[in-house]
Formats: C-alpha cells, structure tokens, sequence
C-alpha cells in the first residue's frame, strides 16, 4: 500500500489549537497591564521561535512571550509579550458537525458551515500568524 504525502498547514494547526485550548480552559488568560514593567534581566524566554517545518522540531513563539523569573519582583511568574489574543466563547458552543476523538486534528476549514461566522473570525485571525 502506498503512503500519501501529507502536507499540515502550521498556521491552521495553530489556530486551531487555540481554539481547543480556548474551550477547554474558558478562553485565553487576560493580563492586566501592570504600571510595573520587570527588569531585562529578570525576563526569561518561555521557549525559543526556533520551530523548523522541514523535521517538525523545535518550539513556535513569534510574540516572544517571556516570564519574569525575579522571586521579588511583583510581577513573579506573569507572562509578558508583543501581542497575544484573548477569545471568548459562548458556554458548550460546539463548531463541527460530530464529536472529535481526542487525538484528532482538525483546520479551520474543517468548522461546521452552521458556524459560518465563527470560521469567518478565524480566518481573519489567520492572516496575523506568519511562519
């Protein structure tokens, strides 16, 4: 039997990624901006934007996100970046047409055209995400 060569669109995944982490916790954390902005030294990289597409290794973090890791510092712990999303969803609002098993993956292209608008917004937010 012959194998089919697969491409993943990253930026679909990503997305959707969101998404599912958005419904499962209730939306993305919202931070205050703070009048406290931590020292340079005290910001630590969460993980490096060194993600490779050719041998799927590597981490994605194009915002930059950083902690401050100073155990004095009021901000300990807080996440600080560029840019981030915040999303809110209405409670048990579901947007395919059947239920997922755990590991499955699906694009943007794969919501449920009953939820036009919802697939319309995150087309919009895929425009933002470069790779």
């Amino acid at each position: 039997m012959k194998k089919k060569n697969v491409r993943i669109d990253h930026r679909s995944v990503l997305v959707f990624a969101l998404f599912v982490f958005a419904i499962l916790f209730g939306g993305l954390p919202h931070q205050v901006k703070s009048q406290y902005q931590p020292q340079d030294s005290c910001l630590k990289m969460m993980w490096p934007n060194d993600y490779d597409v050719l041998t799927n290794t590597g981490s994605y973090n194009p915002d930059s996100i950083k902690t401050d890791s100073c155990d004095g510092s009021p901000t300990f712990g807080k996440q600080f970046a560029k840019g981030y999303f915040m999303l809110q969803f209405q409670p048990y609002y579901y947007p395919f047409d059947k239920v997922l098993k755990p590991d499955t993956i699906k694009e943007v292209s794969d919501i449920s055209i009953s939820k036009n608008d919802l697939k319309l917004e995150f087309q919009q937010l895929e425009k933002f995400i470069k790779i």
